[in-house]
């Protein structure tokens, strides 16, 4: 999934995230937005973006690269990161139900009763 990848083309970038759309609805400000060049693919960067060293992208409101799914976590994916980490939550309790309910029925019920 994108993570929200910045594209080397604005208008691209614009489609991706459904910015024309909201465009009739949100006047226009006269204040820029400040901006910067990344010093690796020397894209324009929006605040609370970074580049990645791993994935080799630059991504809006980058947090990390994540090894366990295999992506960057940004603008884009942040939620169903939160989701994915609370799915793994509910399994590691359930594993120690699981666990808890074995060792105890066992030293409850040994070999001589």
């Amino acid at each position: 999934m994108d993570p929200g990848f910045i594209l080397s083309d604005e208008s691209n970038l614009q489609m991706a995230l459904g910015v024309t759309e909201q465009q009739d609805i949100i006047p226009p400000t006269t204040k820029s937005l400040r901006q910067r060049r990344c010093g690796h693919c020397l894209l324009q960067q929006p605040m609370r973006s970074k580049h990645c060293q791993t994935c080799q992208h630059c991504v809006r409101r980058y947090d990390h690269h994540c090894p366990w799914i295999e992506n960057c976590v940004g603008e884009r994916n942040h939620r169903w990161f939160v989701l994915y980490l609370a799915a793994q939550l509910l399994v590691l309790l359930w594993g120690l139900h699981i666990a808890w309910s074995v060792i105890h029925n066992n030293t409850h019920c040994g070999p001589h009763s």
